[in-house]
């Protein structure tokens, strides 16, 4: 999960990069399925499902059961179809969206951010606090992350530095 965000935030090395920008349409298509969702009767919102392929190189969009579009992964890290990316787990993939997610509001709600550096959209999406918080939930679970830091005071013994 970790190298998939690296990939949506920093680019793959030079030699897996692909020729077009990062797939900013796929990112909106995230963001406007999940606002259908949020918009659609309550009762009838398990008929929406963004989801993964088996093989997880495609974000499939569904309504009842039919794949109504879709997204190809590669395309939307903006990364050669060589690149191989690790298979996320169920709670990778749900940040990697809800990642995707933010990215989509931001362009929707900012396209001003797009205009400059790509560096300021990934600016913008670094500093959500929700960004924020669901990372350090996978990362450090139990853990409070606006908790006080502890300040280490070098008590270590001669023989523990070793």
């Amino acid at each position: 999960m970790l190298e998939v965000l690296y990939t949506l935030i920093h680019g793959c090395e030079r030699e897996n990069q692909a020729e077009l920008n990062v797939d900013i349409t796929g990112m909106e298509k995230i963001h406007a399925f999940t606002q259908l969702k949020e918009y659609a009767n309550p009762s009838q919102q398990d008929r929406f499902v963004m989801r993964f392929d088996m093989n997880q190189t495609q974000v499939l969009f569904e309504i009842d059961g039919k794949v109504i579009d879709k997204c190809n992964l590669h395309r939307l890290l903006n990364v050669s179809e060589n690149c191989i990316l690790k298979v996320m787990e169920e709670d990778e993939e749900e940040l990697f969206l809800k990642i995707c997610i933010k990215y989509g509001e931001k362009i929707s709600r900012y396209p001003e951010l797009l205009e400059g550096f790509a560096n300021k959209l990934k600016d913008a999406v670094n500093e959500d606090d929700d960004v924020k918080d669901e990372l350090y939930k996978l990362m450090r679970s139990g853990e409070d992350r606006k908790m006080e830091c502890v300040e280490w005071n070098g008590t270590l013994t001669e023989e523990e530095k070793k």
